[in-house]
């Protein structure tokens, strides 16, 4: 799900850690976020926020403690699906 908000958009993801390798899937209503980091000791929400602030600066606005995380990020919907295409696998 995809929110317009002020200045940019808030998304819904759903974060898979301990993951071979980086990578978002979006199948379903919800984007998938493989990253290698544990999930211990906030390493993969770092992890979320490297990947994302490769297209805008962004900040998780809750699900801190949580597999399924809300973000926001300072970019326009166009941009943030031209990013996804950039980034599957």
């Amino acid at each position: 799900m995809i929110i317009k908000k002020g200045n940019g958009i808030v998304i819904d993801i759903e974060v898979k850690p301990n993951s071979e390798k980086e990578k978002i899937d979006q199948s379903d209503c919800r984007i998938k976020v493989y990253v290698k980091a544990p999930a211990e000791k906030g390493k993969a929400n770092f992890a979320i926020i490297k990947i994302f602030s490769k297209l805008s600066p962004c900040q998780i606005v809750s699900g801190l403690t949580s597999k399924k995380k809300r973000l926001f990020l300072q970019t326009t919907e166009e941009k943030f699906k031209d990013f996804l295409v950039s980034r599957k696998v």
